[in-house]
């Protein structure tokens, strides 16, 4: 899911050619034309057809952009909130331009309990401009830091964006909401009441993040095609990612603790969407959670039959289902 995923969808979908290892030792090259069914099943199928070895991408030219970093304490957090909701809101320019993308989170301390935000802004346009579409994240009142700025070069936006350290304890669950300002607010809701009732978890944290997919983003990703085909006529949608991060937190025995919180939390979200006729059956795979299935909900129930049969032609001994660990299997 990257910054230009309003007009490229996913960037799975701009892989042309993969080399993979069979389980019985056979190398094959995978793409459109030769193995076309693999070739569609490992765009979203994860390591479930054999050893991927090297991949051939499809590149499209760079400019420079607009964007950067805001990170609020609490009194700046309302403020981040409100305009994640308005983003999502179809009656403003937010998320229906494609040149735009944010992934604002929410976060609270578990030690101090203080809230914080940490918002990306992107900007696909050479401007020094606020545009419009990102304008309520760029005026965000009191406690603010920012880095946004333009127009600048890509290579320094991102390497300025990949904040996260390596050394802590790390738990991802997602689930996915209509594109709805009401959504938003109804998740933010959820994830506020209940990981206010957390115990004190030294040096811990638990955040909420919005990822916006635009209807252009679905267009474009089902025209492509993948294992993964969210349906044109379902709408645009929000991957809500319940995330708990800790630069490390101090005893092995919070783990479960802390797994049974976010299970909970969005075992919550599912059902208040579900109530208020907002909930989207998608998982997305790379934030997906411990015991979450994400490929039943691919393309709507269809995909996970076909991606079998893929695995059973491909490795009919099931040796990427029994031997081989992690993942998601089929």
């Amino acid at each position: 899911m990257s910054h230009y995923r309003s007009i490229h969808g996913w960037a799975a979908d701009h892989v042309i050619n993969y080399e993979l290892v069979t389980a019985q030792g056979n190398i094959l090259q995978v793409n459109r034309e030769s193995h076309s069914d693999l070739f569609w099943a490992l765009k979203g199928g994860s390591g479930n057809f054999g050893f991927v070895t090297s991949f051939d991408l499809e590149l499209f030219p760079l400019k420079d952009v607009y964007g950067g970093n805001i990170l609020t304490n609490a009194s700046g957090t309302d403020a981040v909130i409100k305009a994640s909701a308005s983003y999502a809101d179809p009656v403003h320019d937010g998320v229906a331009d494609p040149l735009s993308a944010v992934n604002p989170t929410v976060q609270l301390a578990l030690d101090t309990r203080e809230r914080s935000s940490f918002t990306n802004v992107f900007y696909n346009a050479s401007t020094g401009s606020t545009p419009s579409a990102v304008k309520d994240f760029t005026t965000v009142p009191s406690g603010a830091a920012s880095t946004i700025t333009g127009p600048r070069s890509f290579v320094g936006f991102m390497n300025e964006t990949a904040v996260f350290p390596n050394d802590m304890r790390r738990l991802f669950r997602a689930t996915s909401v209509k594109l709805s300002s009401q959504a938003v607010n109804i998740v933010q809701k959820i994830f506020d009441d209940e990981s206010t009732k957390l115990r004190t978890v030294t040096n811990g944290s638990v955040t909420v993040t919005y990822q916006y997919l635009s209807q252009s983003f679905i267009d474009a990703a089902y025209a492509a095609g993948d294992a993964i085909q969210l349906l044109p006529e379902n709408g645009p949608l929000i991957v809500t990612t319940a995330v708990l991060l800790a630069a490390a937190w101090v005893s092995e025995s919070d783990d479960d603790y802390l797994l049974n919180f976010v299970k909970s939390l969005v075992d919550s979200i599912d059902s208040a969407s579900t109530a208020a006729d907002l909930y989207y059956p998608y998982i997305f795979l790379n934030d997906g959670g411990i015991g979450q299935l994400p490929f039943p909900l691919y393309g709507g129930g269809a995909s996970l039959p076909k991606m079998r049969m893929i695995a059973q032609k491909y490795d009919p001994q099931g040796v990427f289902q029994k031997l081989a660990s992690g993942a998601f299997k089929l």
